[in-house]
């Protein structure tokens, strides 16, 4: 049987895809149908499975964690090239900043950084975290990304986090399906698999985040 996960699209460009190989050495059986997530039509969603973003409050749905959602300052090298050294903090206040569907969120950034009265930032604004990872990629500023769902761009050296000072929001990814069904054995296994996938990650990223566990 068929098996549709819908996924935030930072989310499965970014930790999902290069992780696939492993799906099919594992469960090789599972037919997988991977379409995207929009966080603003989660109610619309039919898929058996769905990765979320977000305070894990949706109805009618059960809901795992699986990866932390705090952010991170990054950058390209090409930028940090031109504009860097970083030093402080306050250095990335004179720079580009780029912003993930908020501009508000540079300001909370600033403040858990211990830099006093950062003010509104300004920069190019992007709908979602893809675009966003993109436009830094092509040196267009450094922008705040959400760490777990990066960490393979940042260690192949694509990106570079020049502090490593994360700012959560208390939103995270989530594994999600609707309490109202029961999961196919199939759907099951996937579940299982994304959950054991997301541990292992964690562990060996030393990532910091918490687990909170299912719920209705």
């Amino acid at each position: 049987r068929q098996v549709t996960l819908s996924v935030i699209p930072l989310f499965g460009l970014g930790w999902l895809i290069p992780r696939l190989n492993r799906l099919n050495f594992s469960t090789p059986h599972v037919d997988l149908n991977l379409l995207y997530a929009h966080h603003r039509h989660y109610l619309s969603d039919a898929a058996d499975l769905s990765v979320r973003f977000g305070n894990k409050q949706w109805k009618d749905y059960r809901s795992t964690f699986l990866l932390p959602g705090a952010v991170v300052p990054i950058c390209s090298a090409t930028f940090l090239e031109e504009y860097g050294p970083f030093h402080d903090p306050a250095d990335l206040m004179s720079v580009p900043l780029l912003h993930d569907e908020d501009r508000g969120t540079w300001g909370l950034w600033f403040e858990n950084a211990g830099v006093a009265d950062p003010g509104r930032a300004s920069g190019l604004l992007f709908e979602d975290g893809l675009l966003t990872m993109e436009a830094t990629k092509a040196g267009l500023g450094c922008a705040l990304l959400r760490e777990a769902v990066i960490y393979d761009e940042i260690a192949s050296g694509a990106l570079i986090k020049p502090f490593d000072l994360p700012y959560d929001d208390g939103r995270h990814y989530y594994l999600c399906s609707r309490s109202d069904n029961a999961l196919s054995p199939d759907a099951q296994r996937l579940c299982d698999w994304l959950e054991a996938e997301a541990k292992e990650f964690m562990h060996d990223s030393q990532i910091s985040g918490t687990c909170s566990g299912l719920s209705q």
